[in-house]
């Protein structure tokens, strides 16, 4: 997973969120500007999966803010639907 965050991976603690959902998002880009229905982008599509879920398990953690944390998920990934 390391990989898939890049020099975030070193990154604050407290920014897990942000860092998780924007590695969600780049990875689900890649994915939509190429094939990403072949068999080979399988884990791919998994670790975004997984980055995605991470983000949201830490915006619970923080509940006050819970609802301003998913609505910018929401944002991010419509983001990308909206560009291919």
């Amino acid at each position: 997973m390391a990989f898939r965050l890049g020099a975030d991976a070193r990154g604050d603690a407290r920014e897990v969120r942000t860092v998780c959902a924007e590695a969600s998002v780049r990875i689900i880009a890649a994915l939509t500007a190429g094939d990403a229905s072949a068999r080979d982008h399988a884990m791919d599509l998994l670790a975004a999966d997984a980055l995605i879920t991470y983000a949201i398990e830490a915006a619970v953690s923080d509940a006050p803010d819970l609802a301003q944390e998913m609505d910018a998920m929401v944002r991010d990934l419509a983001s990308i639907s909206s560009a291919v």
